[in-house]
């Protein structure tokens, strides 16, 4: 916006208005407008940072601005930030705002006890933004706790270490053990308790207590993930170990070397969760009898079996058959297997993505690209060129995925037939078409009535047509979705066309923007434009934004 703009009080009252943000943009001297500001913060609260100094000491002005958005108090005046009624205000409105008042009011005992009493603040505890002496007084922290046990978190450090306070505060959240005081984290009935109801809190435990049989084993009991915050020595111990074994656990990634190497235990891992055998000795990996049970469990175990392994067809398809629909990655498979017919369509109809390392030669048959393209469209740009040259093949692909034309050779692309098929199945792929094509009526026609978009891509001669570009403007709503506004894709010519302006300014008055001169000027595409869209108006020729009875028939006029 121009200087004269800014300071133009009928505009920035409709620029406000529409965002209370736009108060930025204003001069000094409107910024220090009550009316202006009063509106502006009455739609945006946090606009209340661009008034003037004046106006952020003004009470009406700052409540309207809180009850708006809470976090407009930290840009009030000192003087607000310290007004009980303001500072009640805001926390009723969100009771984060206590952290941007005076330290005066977060001493104030109602003040605080609003915040804490007017949303719990699962996410924001309010006793965190209480003074240090609140945060020390035993029975105001009681209370506080008794409402939310996250509170605990904040309490002073004498009282984070109060064994009652700490039991109150795991019955209402059991994660406040991390925050408890080192003697607490060593007391056996303070974590028993924590354990009981979550397992992995055991990790916040001290060193003695991760070495208790009897503490660890009710951590794991609740969460056999609790496993890995045991103690070195009790993570060498094959029945915890066995204990903390379930589907879908890790308990190798945490054992001791000496259970990474006991096939006894190693088994039983990989029958509930065959990835685990990432974590067993490399002797286990290479086990055949291991890794089966490993690739039976989850084909995905492949991809942590010996190297040999990768290299054993009937295992490769083993692993394809699973159930979880294993993702191999055929780059680890060994050249050999990459090349195997058979291997590469179980591999590419899991995940047509994996044709980008299949051999050359594979990449150059048709059943196995298509195949994958069936899995993944836009496998087809892994495809060798001959096959994205296959007119037949590719002729096939277009009539069901026409978008699929980006990947064809440039000779298909050029392909007036071809080309015509994809446009048919879809608009959008009138975007890939050749240069010669895209300057093609016919083909723009196809596309453009249907997806108005494609305009942008046509040849200049065509963005020049007029009955083309209405006919991309009126496209007609479907599963393509462009209908809208055209005018930025369209000639100069046509832009300074009166009929083609005033339709799309209907559709959208941002079109303004892209209007020429002398039609930002005309009164009916103006008042069209700002009716439909009041951020049209700096679009607008001055003389007609100075018009009062203009700005009165769009609305934006102060009665």
């Amino acid at each position: 916006m121009t200087d004269e703009q800014c300071n133009d009080k009928t505009l920035v009252m409709a620029a406000v208005l529409q965002s209370g943000n736009a108060l930025k943009y204003a001069s000094k001297a409107l910024k220090a407008d009550r009316e202006v500001v009063l509106t502006a913060v009455t739609g945006e609260g946090k606009a209340l940072q661009y008034a003037d100094e004046a106006l952020k000491n003004d009470q009406e002005v700052v409540i309207a601005a809180v009850n708006e958005n809470s976090e407009a108090l930290k840009y009030a005046s000192d003087a607000m930030r310290d007004d009980d009624e303001v500072v009640m205000q805001a926390i009723m409105a969100n009771n984060e705002a206590l952290q941007y008042a005076s330290e005066r009011c977060r001493g104030d005992r109602n003040l605080v006890r609003q915040a804490i009493y007017s949303d719990p603040g699962f996410f924001h505890p309010p006793l965190q933004d209480a003074t240090e002496e609140l945060r020390g007084d035993r029975e105001f922290v009681r209370e506080a706790v008794q409402v939310n046990g996250q509170n605990f978190e904040f309490a002073s450090e004498a009282l984070r270490a109060d064994r009652e306070l700490a039991m109150l505060a795991l019955r209402r959240d059991t994660e406040m053990l991390k925050y408890a005081a080192a003697a607490l984290l060593d007391d056996q009935e303070v974590v028993l308790m924590a354990v009981r109801r979550d397992g992995s809190l055991l990790q916040y435990a001290s060193e003695r207590l991760r070495a208790d049989a009897a503490v660890v084993r009710q951590a794991v009991l609740n969460d056999r993930d609790a496993f890995q915050y045991a103690s070195e020595k009790l993570r060498a111990d094959v029945e915890l170990a066995k204990l903390a074994l379930r589907p879908g656990c890790e308990v190798l990634k945490y054992a001791a070397e000496a259970i990474r190497a006991s096939k006894e235990v190693v088994l039983v891992a990989v029958q509930r969760n065959g990835e685990e055998l990432e974590y067993a000795s490399e002797a286990l990996r290479n086990d055949p009898e291991v890794v089966k049970a490993a690739v039976r469990q989850s084909g995905r175990a492949l991809r942590f079996a010996g190297r040999k392994w990768r290299g054993d067809k009937q295992l490769v398809l083993q692993s394809l058959r699973q159930s979880d629909r294993s993702r191999i990655e055929l780059f680890e498979l060994s050249e050999r297997l990459r090349a195997d017919r058979e291997v590469v369509m179980a591999v590419v109809s899991n995940d047509g993505s994996q044709l980008e390392y299949a051999s050359e030669a594979l990449r150059s048959d048709v059943g196995i690209v298509r195949q994958a393209v069936n899995d993944w469209a836009d496998a087809l740009q892994y495809a060798s060129e001959s096959v994205r040259n296959n007119r037949d093949f590719v002729m096939e692909l277009m009539r069901h995925n026409g978008q699929l034309l980006e990947y064809a050779s440039e000779a298909l692309r050029d392909d007036r037939e071809l080309v015509m098929v994809a446009v048919k199945d879809d608009p959008r792929a009138f975007f890939q078409a050749s240069e010669r094509l895209r300057a093609d009526r016919e083909l723009a026609e196809m596309a453009c009535g249907r997806e108005g978009s494609a305009l942008k891509v046509a040849s200049e001669k065509l963005r020049g047509d007029k009955d083309l570009c209405m006919m991309a403007l009126n496209a007609a709503r479907g599963r393509h979705r462009n209908s809208g506004p055209v005018l930025q894709y369209v000639s100069e010519s046509l832009r300074a066309d009166r009929e083609v302006v005033l339709e799309n300014v209907r559709r959208e008055g941002m079109m303004l923007q892209y209007a020429s001169s002398a039609l930002r000027a005309d009164r009916e595409i103006a008042i069209t434009a700002v009716r439909e869209n009041k951020r049209a108006l700096p679009f607008v020729a001055e003389p007609l934004r100075k018009d009062p009875e203009f700005l009165r028939m769009v609305g934006v006029c102060r009665s």
